[in-house]
């Protein structure tokens, strides 16, 4: 039997493949609107040098309309595919997104590290 994280890579890899809305990059014009995608609600605490892990959240969104924002910006995600939708749309817009491949259910390699953030972002949850 395989584990739920080569099952959930392979899916997400297959979405990604073929297009899924999850996996579709944020375009020009949701950048100036990324405080407000991000933040419909305004609950975030906007400060300088703002923290954010976004978390099981790769696909070139949500990372990249943080880093619009003026988030310092970590994607940590299982699925290669996604990672590098977050690389290639933070590129094409010259902004900077860190991506570790990881499962959200085990943030030890963060934690040993000393990594802290201000904010999680899960969008499903």
């Amino acid at each position: 039997m395989r584990d739920y994280r080569t099952i959930n890579r392979r899916a997400w890899g297959r979405l990604a493949e073929h297009g899924c809305i999850w996996t579709r990059p944020v375009s020009e014009g949701d950048l100036a609107r990324a405080r407000e995608l991000v933040d419909p609600y305004g609950w975030v605490e906007w400060k300088p040098a703002l923290e954010v892990l976004c978390l099981a959240s790769g696909g070139g969104q949500q990372a990249v309309l943080f880093a619009a924002a003026g988030a310092r910006v970590t994607s940590y995600d299982l699925t290669p595919e996604q990672l590098e939708r977050d690389r290639e749309t933070a590129r094409r817009f010259g902004l900077h997104v860190e991506t570790i491949e990881g499962d959200m259910c085990d943030l030890r390699a963060l934690v040993e590290a000393g990594r802290t953030y201000d904010l999680v972002y899960q969008p499903v949850s």
